[in-house]
């Protein structure tokens, strides 16, 4: 009895090509898709109130991992398992490499003899340091309830240690960081 001539057998025959092909497709698109979140962007959502009135807890951010380029003013997420238990944090940056930072016992914050911020309240230790070779200084834009550079106990934070820039947030409302 042969087989090739049976309507039936021939459309067994091509239901398993079109779902091998579907099959291939799908395993293409969530290769793709894992290999941009790892290199390229990922999503992730903010924690807690640091970053209060910039960023609020739950929102949903696109973090940008391609650049390699940070300023002052960015706004980053960091990698610091030893600091949170999502293992990432969301700062800005204040400072950089070879930055003069002063924080005096009044609270103020200088970066290269330049008054940047006043911390009414809130954790910080006084300090006169110049940012060494990667290193970056982080602050929350909430000071009064932000673990950041400032405060005793942060570890020293190096552009190896950032995961990316975040340039978008997705929610609630789409806006441009």
């Amino acid at each position: 009895m042969r087989m090739r001539n049976n309507p039936i057998a021939q459309k067994i025959s091509t239901g398993k090509k079109e779902t091998l092909a579907l099959a291939g497709v799908i395993f293409t698109a969530l290769v793709t898709a894992f290999l941009i979140s790892l290199f390229v962007a990922s999503l992730g959502v903010v924690a807690g109130p640091s970053m209060e009135d910039t960023l609020t807890d739950g929102d949903l951010i696109l973090i940008f991992k391609l650049s390699r380029e940070y300023e002052k003013g960015d706004v980053v997420v960091v990698d610091l398992p030893e600091l949170s238990r999502r293992g990432t944090v969301v700062k800005r940056i204040t400072a950089t490499q070879g930055d003069h930072v002063l924080i005096n016992s009044q609270g103020e914050l200088y970066v290269n003899s330049e008054l940047i911020l006043t911390f009414s309240e809130g954790s910080f230790c006084p300090m006169d340091t110049v940012m060494g070779s990667g290193e970056i200084f982080l602050t929350g834009d909430n000071l009064s309830q932000s673990v950041d550079s400032r405060s005793e106990g942060f570890p020293r934070v190096t552009k190896d240690d950032i995961v990316g820039k975040v340039v978008l947030r997705l929610f609630p409302k789409i806006e441009k960081i």
